[in-house]
């Protein structure tokens, strides 16, 4: 006697993971982060799948400024795998994608078991580029969710955990545009001061404040010599006056007069 159908299916699951594991494919110390704005997102599902309707309407809500690649895979039967695997290959020697997505809607354990096989389980712990997958439901767990970098429940999951939310952008953008107005106006406020004192050094070594250092000391000099000429020409005229006095006490007339 031995299990048949899901059963068999399981065992062999248990077995592979834990060959795998063995080998390090879901080692966490492997994994790598995300990258915080991705430029250009890969998709790997479906292409006539509901997974991927959800994965562009959550990016075109959520990101719209990412571009998306999508590469068209099987997710179900026995042209699945390598179909997965070539997908893998063709995103990670497309140097500008930055995160990959791989996805697919829910199903029995028979139809999410290409995301079980071995060569894609593979490819998706060699990947350059970080993964996010996003296979079935909550409960689902496939291979390729150990070996990749972070496990979503679902495919629109993945699309939330690979980008961040519109406001957050709207936040940092209104931080660096604040940022941004601080330090203009703080070199504005520098560049006015050595400007102000650039024109005041200007101003102490112009000509025209030389000509008007020198005009004020030849007024001060006409003033000193005004001031002089005045008492040089009182001190005369007491002198004069003097003189005077004494011509008047020997004045012959004075003294017929007398």
């Amino acid at each position: 006697v031995r299990m048949s159908g899901e059963g068999e299916l399981y065992r062999e699951f248990m077995r592979l993971k834990a060959k795998l594991e063995a080998e390090g494919l879901f080692d966490p110390d492997q994994k790598r982060a995300l990258p915080e704005m991705p430029a250009h997102i890969g998709v790997i599902t479906s292409p006539t799948g509901a997974a991927l309707q959800d994965i562009l309407n959550t990016l075109r809500r959520r990101y719209p400024l990412a571009e998306v690649t999508l590469a068209a895979a099987a997710v179900q039967g026995e042209e699945a795998p390598p179909a997965l695997v070539k997908a893998i290959e063709r995103l990670n020697r497309d140097r500008s994608v930055d995160v990959i997505i791989l996805a697919r809607g829910g199903g029995s354990l028979e139809d999410l078991w290409a995301f079980n096989d071995e060569r894609v389980v593979r490819a998706v712990a060699a990947s350059e580029i970080p993964i996010v997958t996003g296979v079935g439901h909550e409960v689902d767990f496939t291979l390729c969710d150990f070996a990749a970098d972070l496990r979503a429940p679902t495919p629109t999951g993945a699309a939330v955990a690979a980008v961040p939310p519109q406001s957050d952008l709207q936040y940092e953008l209104a931080g660096l545009w604040q940022r941004a107005e601080m330090a203009l106006l703080t070199r504005m406020q520098g560049e006015r001061a050595a400007l102000d004192e650039a024109a005041q050094r200007m101003s102490w070594a112009s000509p025209l404040r030389r000509v008007q250092m020198e005009r004020q000391a030849l007024d001060r000099l006409v003033e000193r010599r005004e001031r002089a000429a005045q008492q040089t020409l009182a001190f005369r005229r007491v002198h004069v006056q003097a003189l005077e006095k004494r011509l008047a006490g020997v004045n012959p007339t004075a003294v017929l007069q007398r």
